[in-house]
């Protein structure tokens, strides 16, 4: 398919305004139980739906046991397809052209990127209200959060309420990298006026923006203030162990 498309050199992904009516379902992340890939294919069997799985698995392990029994015998029946790992450029296109990203989470993760690069895309996330999710979706506007299939089930058939130019904006007013830098300058800004109160020195906005900083998918952004975009639910949770929120 062919997808109309808008690209942002701030954000860095295409925005797709519209997709097809059989655009399909992508489940993108490491493939583990953790990340709820099972639940992506149900959501996707149920609804009726074709489901483009692209992301790293394990073959060893919990998680390569997790892989080889509940997901390999689902690929290639009912529109499930794995594609494996994804490129800058392949997540772009794989992203702007479906229907929603369905990566419901079983664990508070810190702040999943993935996340903010689909709503760059103009694409509805349905995850689980977990970790930092709640920061980045708001349900009914930028996607759906759920807990359980059929939830999820109900989210898809409601997909069609989302405005993908809503959640292109959501992306462009919190998570884009002059969002982040404005958001930086404030906290920096505050946190002068504390230090300097003790008689210390604190850096300037603009030497913290030019810190080192990681890539990821195809947006460049500053990892520890994309970590306390939000509240500070998700600094909270980073802080518990990940196999103990997996159990949850």
């Amino acid at each position: 398919h062919s997808f109309p498309t808008r690209r942002s050199s701030d954000l860095g992904l295409h925005f797709s305004p519209s997709v097809p009516t059989d655009a399909p379902l992508v489940f993108l992340s490491r493939v583990e139980e953790i990340k709820g890939a099972h639940w992506a294919i149900e959501i996707a069997r149920r609804t009726g739906n074709r489901l483009i799985i692209a992301g790293n698995h394990s073959d060893s392990g919990p998680e390569g046991r997790y892989w080889h029994e509940k997901i390999v015998p689902e690929i290639g029946r009912d529109g499930v397809e794995y594609v494996g790992p994804v490129d800058d450029v392949q997540k772009d296109r794989l992203l702007g052209g479906a229907k929603a990203m369905v990566v419901p989470i079983r664990w508070n993760e810190p702040f999943g990127i993935v996340f903010a690069e689909s709503l760059a895309c103009g694409t509805p996330v349905i995850s689980c209200p977990t970790g930092a999710l709640p920061e980045i979706v708001r349900p009914g506007i930028e996607g759906f959060l759920i807990e359980s299939v059929e939830q999820g089930c109900d989210a898809v058939a409601k997909l069609g309420t989302i405005d993908r130019a809503a959640c292109r904006r959501r992306a462009e007013e919190h998570f884009s990298a002059h969002a982040v830098v404005a958001r930086t300058s404030t906290a920096t800004g505050r946190a002068t006026t504390t230090t300097r109160t003790a008689g210390q020195q604190c850096p300037h906005p603009e030497e913290v923006a030019k810190r080192p900083s990681r890539r990821v998918g195809t947006s460049t952004v500053r990892i520890a203030i994309l970590r306390d975009a939000g509240t500070g639910q998700a600094g909270r949770n980073s802080a518990q162990p990940r196999a103990a929120m997996a159990a949850r």
